[in-house]
């Protein structure tokens, strides 16, 4: 095969972003053997949904130029969007989802698809563009590499043809892959709250399984975790706040959360494998659990005792950790400052999450100062009113930070 091809997706809206890219593009396309081809580069004549059916499925990495005009698309959606996941699903392509402009796209079928930007700010809300469109190069070229290089079993065969370039993905060796102790299943608007168990578990020696963590950039999380299931001991699965439907009706998991349990729970349950309902601070009262999770015991997050930490580490690897509570656990703070019923641990996990909220309010309050400042010289009034949305959004995600911020600031003092 003489080069990777990469279809760029984008709305005709966006073809400034589009060309600009390409400008910072030119580089690695010099020094890679990589072509690129856009429904820009339709031939006059020949039927246009042909000519994109043909570049798309003939693609190794698909790049998606995510903004409101694109989203709203319904023939970009019904004829690139859709048959991309397809094909990345089935292994044969590499998906890139790029964020130019704000919009809520976390619930579209490509949501759970680690994105460019890596911080996953969009290219429009840098400060400086440049270092925006370096860092979704830099990502791009880290996935054409991926395809490019040989598999071990390769590497001295002299074949023409990469493996990982046949195959669409590079596979992940099941024999000499680490194990993970617990794949952590999760809603996206519970992100932050599972990254923050995770980091607690890592800190106690487990090794949890997260798809922010594991997961390059591009790949399909089916098949990497398809291929990593044989490796992971036990899942959690956690249940937030809940969603609301176009219907007005609340579920605990998200659609995609769904799909992916019932995907994975018959391997965990065939092979009598623990499955820990995980329920987190913001959940309901009385949360409407799935039926497969009904009927087993969970561990609470919204209680203090017992310590939901050590409940499931328990449910983890089988170990109760009763046995050492009367150990003494290093606070993050003085000794001096222990003033209240709370015990040593519960007021280190409590400083960890209150570090974490505070961490998370600096980058959001930084988004709002962007999008204000570029709101206030924009000409467009569609892009106008995006920005608007945008930080109605995040102001009063701000309010919900600060309301758990002082809760916590309260429990601690």
């Amino acid at each position: 095969m003489d080069k990777i091809e990469l279809f760029v997706s984008y709305a005709p809206e966006d073809e400034t972003l589009r060309e600009e890219l390409y400008t910072y593009l030119i580089p690695l396309q010099r020094n890679r053997p990589v072509s690129f081809w856009s429904p820009r580069d339709i031939i006059p004549g020949k039927e246009t949904a042909e000519q994109i059916r043909s570049h798309l499925n003939a693609a190794h990495i698909i790049l998606l130029l995510i903004s409101a005009h694109y989203l709203s698309s319904d023939d970009i959606y019904r004829q690139q969007v859709l048959p991309a996941m397809e094909r990345a699903r089935t292994g044969q392509a590499t998906i890139i989802p790029v964020l130019l402009r704000a919009i809520d796209w976390e619930d579209e079928p490509f949501g759970k698809l680690p994105v460019l930007p890596t911080n996953r700010v969009p290219v429009m809300l840098w400060n400086q563009k440049d270092e925006a469109w370096r860092n979704v190069v830099q990502g791009i070229r880290k996935a054409i590499d991926a395809l490019t290089r040989p598999a071990p079993n390769e590497a001295n065969a002299g074949a023409s043809t990469p493996a990982a370039i046949q195959g669409g993905t590079p596979a992940m060796a099941t024999s000499s892959s680490p194990k993970f102790d617990v794949f952590l299943c999760y809603n996206n608007q519970d992100r932050e709250a599972v990254k923050a168990i995770g980091s607690q578990l890592k800190a106690h020696g487990i090794k949890p399984w997260l798809d922010v963590w594991e997961m390059r950039p591009g790949l399909p999380w089916q098949r990497a975790l398809e291929e990593q299931i044989e490796n992971i001991n036990s899942a959690a699965v956690f249940v937030g706040k809940g969603r609301t439907d176009a219907s007005g009706k609340t579920t605990a998991l998200a659609p995609w959360q769904q799909m992916e349990v019932e995907a994975f729970l018959r391997k965990f349950v065939n092979s009598n494998t623990p499955v820990i309902p995980v329920i987190l601070q913001d959940a309901p009262e009385k949360p409407k659990l799935p039926l497969f999770l009904e009927g087993m015991h969970w561990v609470d997050f919204r209680k203090s005792d017992p310590n939901p930490i050590d409940q499931l580490i328990w449910g983890i690897t089988g170990i109760s950790n009763t046995d050492n509570a009367a150990q003494p656990i290093p606070p993050s703070r003085p000794a001096a400052t222990v003033q209240t019923g709370l015990t040593p641990w519960e007021r280190q996990t409590r400083q960890e999450r209150l570090d974490m909220l505070q961490g998370e309010r600096k980058v959001v309050a930084e988004r709002v100062r962007r999008v204000r400042e570029t709101w206030r010289y924009e000409t467009n009034e569609a892009v106008k009113m995006q920005q608007e949305y945008q930080m109605k959004q995040d102001e009063a995600h701000l309010k919900q930070l600060d309301d758990e911020i002082n809760q916590i600031i309260r429990e601690l003092q």
